[in-house]
């Protein structure tokens, strides 16, 4: 899709992209109807990072993942949850935790700080 390739190419500063995939998901919206889909399991517990955030892995590598929203998604039923301009607090932040933390698992304080990005079928959320 030109317009998808379009927006990276102007995120990362240059045309010659290479598309990969390391993994795919597919999530469907929370429906009362469809109890099952309820079930987070235990990729979705709670928050997590998609790469390695602990200091010994800094710096952080620049990558940016997209979602795509294949149906109208509202808040409630389980869209993508962010916790809003963290990324210009993580080196704060990881100074105050302890060096064991996990640096893939978010602890339930930030989690109580996502807010989730409700959207309508098709659009891209990076």
């Amino acid at each position: 899709e030109p317009a998808v390739h379009a927006i990276f190419a102007d995120l990362y500063g240059t045309h010659e992209l290479y598309v990969t995939t390391d993994r795919a998901h597919f999530k469907p919206p929370e429906s009362k109807r469809y109890p099952a889909w309820s079930d987070p399991g235990k990729v979705h517990n709670g928050l997590h990072w998609d790469i390695e955030t602990s200091t010994d892995f800094w710096p952080v590598p620049f990558a940016i993942q997209g979602v795509l929203y294949l149906e109208d998604t509202a808040a409630e039923q389980g869209a993508l949850r962010v916790v809003p301009g963290f990324h210009r607090r993580l080196a704060e932040w990881s100074r105050s935790q302890p060096a064991t933390r996990s640096g893939r698992e978010c602890p339930p304080s930030l989690a109580e700080e996502a807010v989730p990005v409700p959207a309508a079928a098709g659009s891209l959320v990076l």
